[in-house]
C-alpha cells in the first residue's frame, strides 16, 4: 500500500470519527504497516503491534469457513467491542486486510467506517 492511499484512508477516517480514531493498519502475509497512530497511543502500540498483526491474520484464515457457516455472502468485517476500544477487521483476502480502532462509547457509525474502508479498497 502506497502512502498516498494510506493518507487517503487516515483522512477519510478522521473526517468520518474525528479525535475518536485510535489506530489505523493495512497488512498482508508477510508484513504489517502502521498508517496512523494517535500519540497517546504510540507506546502501547508499539508494544501490542506484532501480537495484533499475528491475530489478524489467524481471523483472516477463517474468513472462507466463515461465509460457508453463515451462508449470508462475503465477510466484510468483525468487529470486537471492548471498554475502551471498537476494533473493525476488515479482511481483504486470506492473509490481508485493515484494521481500524475507535473509541467505544461515541457516537461512531461502524457502518460509516465500513463503508470508507470499503471504498478505498474497492477503489
Amino acid at each position: 500500500m502506497g502512502m498516498d492511499d494510506g493518507a487517503a484512508l487516515v483522512s477519510d477516517l478522521e473526517s468520518i470519527v474525528g479525535d475518536a480514531l485510535r489506530v489505523v493498519a493495512w497488512y498482508d502475509e508477510d508484513r504489517y504497516e502502521l498508517l496512523y497512530v494517535r500519540e497517546d497511543l504510540t507506546e502501547h502500540t508499539q508494544a501490542v503491534s506484532d501480537a495484533v498483526y499475528e491475530n489478524l491474520v489467524l481471523e483472516g484464515i477463517a474468513k472462507e469457513y466463515l461465509e460457508d457457516l453463515f451462508e449470508s455472502g462475503e465477510l466484510y468485517c468483525t468487529i470486537h467491542e471492548f471498554e475502551e476500544l471498537r476494533a473493525h477487521h476488515f479482511v481483504t483476502g486470506q492473509f490481508e486486510g485493515f484494521f481500524v480502532g475507535v473509541d467505544s462509547g461515541g457516537k461512531v457509525e461502524s457502518r460509516a467506517v465500513k463503508e470508507a474502508v470499503h471504498d478505498h479498497v474497492e477503489g
